[in-house]
Parts: structure tokens; C-alpha cells; sequence
């Protein structure tokens, strides 16, 4: 098996089940190449990083890694025994100490990759060893890129389902050797200390829970479990476009900056998953799709959140979108500024975005518990 890493820091003391069905599976490295592999990792991240960076070990600097690890060993050693053990065998002596340790306890995923990886890695070596140059090129359907994909999509859709209000992308990272400076790892370590230093009332009320394992690994496990049994109970067909809201999901969150663009690709999950083709010799084919995506957007959000949503309200949210989605999709820009003047805010198309996303949790959330009912609106 291979793996991605998560954002997430916590000594495990068994794995956990993701996916059964998938088989993907959260794990700290146990090897001793993982853990070599992964501080060499954090440790170029944590250089080539351009945000706001902690020092390995400061001397004259109160902040470091060394500092969050040692808090994270004083408030969580209380309640976890493992967690104690793992840290007292810690140095936290010197730099390639620091870097070790955080990747003992970083969580990952792992996944099949059919050995390709020990394949791969057993013929460079022996390659090298005979002293020729080796590299491998593998093709996207190799089971490490094909099944890594897999499970980045798979975690947009459990990240979906888990963050509050307002997606904020994957607790997996998807990185490549390009990208590696993107991965905050030192922001992350600092989210568990602080986490430990924290009340869970103040945490929950600055929307922060989803930036720590200890606070929503219950929620997650809960989700994954509700999208394993939509997997193990339904068609290949409705597996791939659950994947597919995925992709797309990974496209917003990973590759696209531009609000405009976001809204085009929310407003078609939801499309995707609501509105049924119309006879074009019958009816007005964006008009028919407007209206279905309205309807049936609004009926999905009030049944999503228990009869509790006002009809009219959100209604009326769905009509705003979808005319921001036709002005941009054909190009009509002049309209588009009209709507915003109109709005005297000029930070809506970003306001909208948030609103998409909350809407597109709903409606994914609904089919994955109910799809038997969201296909029969979609073909009505």
C-alpha cells in the first residue's frame, strides 16, 4: 500500500478504517522509510514555505515546533496514554529531531497501489546500483497515480460532508514535487497545540473545530461511514458521479481562484445531480434547466435542513444564482457589473461562492443518504 498525508498531527495507536470498500485506511507511518520519506518532506515544505512559518527550535523565540510539541505532550499526555508514550521517546534535541518527530505522529492515508511503489523503488535501486541512471515514468492509469486520485476525490466529498457552513477544501493534501511549498505543516502542529490550549466552546464559535483530529475525527468517521454505505448499496454509475463531484470539487479548491469560475463549477454539481436533459423540441432548454435547478435546489435545502429553511428565501437565492451562472457562462459581463452595482457589495460573487458551497453540501449530502429520491425529482 501506498499514501497520502492529511493535515492532521495525532498519534494512532491502531489504524482506523476509512473505506472498506475502497480500502483506504488512516495510519501514522510505522516504517522506518516512511518516517525518513516524511521528514524529509516536512522538512523541504517547511523551507520552501512562503506563509507564515515557525522555527524548528528557537533560542531567543518563544514560538517553535519544538515549543507546539511540547505543549501538545503536556495537554493531551492527561487523557492519552499512548499519546504519553509516543512523546517520551521524543529527543527534540536538535532540528532533524523536530522534523522526525512530527512525522511519527502525522496522519495519513493509505491506499492500494497493487506494490507498484516497492516495485517501482526495488528497480531504481537495483538500477542505480549497477551505476545507470534511473527514472521512473509511470502512465495515469498505474494503480499509485489512478487509486491516489481516487482517494483525493474521495476526500473532497468526506470533507464536504464534514466541514460546517463553508467548504474549506480536503483534510487530505494533494501534492506533487512542484507543490510541496503549499502543504502548511508547521500551521498545522500549531492548530493541535493551540487546539489543547483552548476551550472547545470558543473553538466551535470561531469555526475552527474542522482544523483539528481530536475534535472532528467522530464527525468524519460518522460521514465516511454514511458514504460507505452508498457505495456498497448502489450502482457503479452513481459511485463514479459521487466521485466525480470529487474532481470537481478538488478543481475549486486546488486550481481555481477566480469566483466566476467557482460559481460555474458549483452550480454544475448541483446540475449535474438535479436537473434531467429537457425535450429541446418542447421547451427552452436553459429556461427548463433554470427552473428545474431552482425547484429542485430548493427543495433539497429545505428537506436537508428538516423543513426548517424559508421556501420564498431560498427560492429566491437560487434564481440569483443561476443568473449569475448564465451572465458568466455566455460571456454577458455587462449584465454581470449591473448585478453587482445592484448589490452595492463589491465582495458579492465571493459571498455567493460561500452560499455555493453550503448548497452543494446539501444536495451532495441528500443523495448520498437518499438517491433513490433525488434521481426520481431529477427525472420528473
Amino acid at each position: 500500500m501506498f499514501y497520502l498525508i492529511t493535515n492532521y498531527f495525532y498519534p494512532l495507536k491502531n489504524e482506523i478504517s476509512l473505506s472498506k470498500h475502497f480500502n483506504f485506511i488512516l495510519d501514522n507511518p510505522r516504517t522506518t522509510d516512511e518516517i525518513e520519506s516524511i521528514s524529509k518532506l516536512i522538512q523541504d515544505t517547511h523551507e520552501k514555505s512562503e506563509v507564515l512559518k515557525f522555527p524548528p527550535i528557537a533560542e531567543n523565540q518563544y514560538i517553535s515546533l519544538k515549543y507546539f510539541l511540547k505543549e501538545i505532550s503536556k495537554y493531551y499526555s492527561k487523557n492519552d496514554e499512548y499519546l504519553k508514550k509516543v512523546f517520551s521517546n521524543f529527543k527534540l534535541n536538535s532540528i532533524k529531531s523536530i522534523y522526525k518527530a512530527m512525522a511519527e505522529i502525522v496522519i495519513i492515508v493509505r491506499y492500494n497501489d497493487n506494490d507498484e511503489n516497492k516495485r517501482v523503488n526495488k528497480e531504481v535501486k537495483l538500477l542505480r546500483s549497477e551505476g545507470k541512471a534511473a527514472l521512473a515514468l509511470l502512465d495515469e492509469e498505474n494503480p499509485i497515480f489512478k487509486n491516489a486520485d481516487q482517494l483525493k476525490y474521495y476526500g473532497h466529498v468526506l470533507s464536504l460532508l464534514t466541514q460546517d457552513n463553508v467548504y474549506r477544501g480536503s483534510f487530505i493534501n494533494s501534492f506533487d514535487s512542484f507543490h510541496t511549498k503549499d502543504i502548511r505543516f508547521s500551521q498545522n502542529l500549531f492548530y493541535l497545540a493551540s487546539i489543547g490550549m483552548s476551550t472547545k466552546r470558543s473553538i466551535k464559535k470561531n469555526g475552527d473545530e474542522w482544523l483539528g483530529f481530536t475534535l472532528i475525527a467522530d464527525k468524519l468517521l460518522h460521514n465516511s461511514k454514511l458514504i460507505e454505505a452508498f457505495v456498497d448499496n448502489n450502482s457503479e454509475d452513481r459511485i463514479c458521479k459521487i466521485l466525480y463531484v470529487g474532481e470537481v470539487l478538488s478543481l475549486i479548491n486546488e486550481d481555481v481562484k477566480d469566483d466566476k469560475m467557482k460559481i460555474l463549477l458549483y452550480t454544475s454539481i448541483i446540475e449535474m445531480l438535479v436537473a434531467r436533459n429537457p425535450d429541446s423540441n418542447r421547451f427552452n432548454i436553459e429556461d427548463s434547466i433554470n427552473k428545474q435547478f431552482q425547484l429542485k435546489t430548493t427543495i433539497l435545502s429545505y428537506l436537508a435542513n428538516s423543513q426548517k429553511r424559508n421556501l420564498e428565501e431560498v427560492k429566491k437565492e437560487m434564481q440569483d444564482i443561476y443568473s449569475l451562472r448564465s451572465m458568466i457562462a455566455h460571456g454577458n459581463y455587462s449584465d454581470l457589473k449591473k448585478f453587482v452595482l445592484k448589490k452595492k457589495d463589491k465582495y458579492i460573487l465571493d459571498k455567493y461562492v460561500l452560499k455555493l458551497s453550503r448548497y452543494t453540501k446539501e444536495v451532495v449530502s441528500y443523495y448520498i443518504s437518499n438517491p433513490d429520491f433525488v434521481d426520481f425529482i431529477k427525472n420528473s
